[in-house]
C-alpha cells in the first residue's frame, strides 16, 4: 500500500491521536503528526537498477499529477532476486469520464493484463491488475532540473514503466 494510500486510509477511518510528552502528537501507529505546518520529509522512493522484474500488483490507488490530471496509480512489488519485496509504482493518465484510445498508457495495460482489448463502452478499472504476477520493466524517473538537466542520482527513483507480460491470472472472459 502507497504512502498516500495509507494516509487515505488513515483519514476514513478517523486517524485517532495521543499526546506524547511536550514534542507534539502521535498516530495510533506511534507516528510523530507535524504541529506547526511546516514540511515533514517522507522516506525516499526506492531506486534499482532497471531491468524487468518479477512482480505482483497488490492495489491501485488514483491520484493527480500535473495540475489537475487524473491518474491511476498501480502498486507493484518486486518478488524476485535481491530487491524482493520493493514497491514500486506505474502511473496512467486516467481522464474522468472520457473515453480512451489504444494511444493511451492505462488502455495498452489494461488490454496486457487481461489478455485482450477492451470492449466498446468497458470501464478500464484497476481490478483487471491486482492479484496477478507480471512481467515489468523498471527504470528511473525522468525527473530534469530547470535548465532541463538531469536530477542528480540521490534524486532519481525506480518505478515500472510498462508490463513486458502477464504471468498468472489472465482470465479473457472477465
Amino acid at each position: 500500500m502507497s504512502v498516500m494510500s495509507r494516509v487515505r486510509q488513515k483519514r476514513r477511518q478517523g486517524g485517532e491521536t495521543r499526546k506524547v510528552g511536550g514534542r507534539g502528537k502521535k498516530t495510533a501507529q506511534g507516528k510523530e503528526v507535524n504541529q506547526n505546518d511546516e514540511p515533514v520529509a517522507d522516506s525516499p522512493r526506492p531506486r534499482i537498477e532497471p531491468e524487468d522484474y518479477k512482480a505482483i500488483c497488490y492495489g491501485t490507488d488514483y491520484g493527480k499529477a500535473w495540475g489537475n490530471e487524473r491518474r491511476m496509480y498501480v502498486l507493484f512489488r518486486i518478488i524476485e532476486g535481491r530487491y524482493d519485496g520493493t514497491e514500486l509504482f506505474m502511473a496512467c493518465r486516467c481522464p474522468k469520464g472520457k473515453k480512451i484510445t489504444n494511444r493511451y498508457k492505462l488502455y495498452k495495460q489494461w488490454s496486457r493484463a487481461m489478455g485482450r482489448l477492451p470492449h466498446k463502452g468497458e470501464h478500464l478499472t484497476g481490478k483487471a491488475f491486482v492479484g496477478k504476477m507480471f512481467k515489468v520493466r523498471v527504470r528511473y524517473n525522468n525527473a530534469k532540473t530547470v535548465d532541463n538537466e538531469p536530477e542528480p542520482d540521490f534524486l532519481q527513483y525506480s518505478l515500472v514503466d510498462h508490463i513486458v507480460e502477464t504471468l498468472t491470472g489472465i482470465n479473457p472472459d472477465e
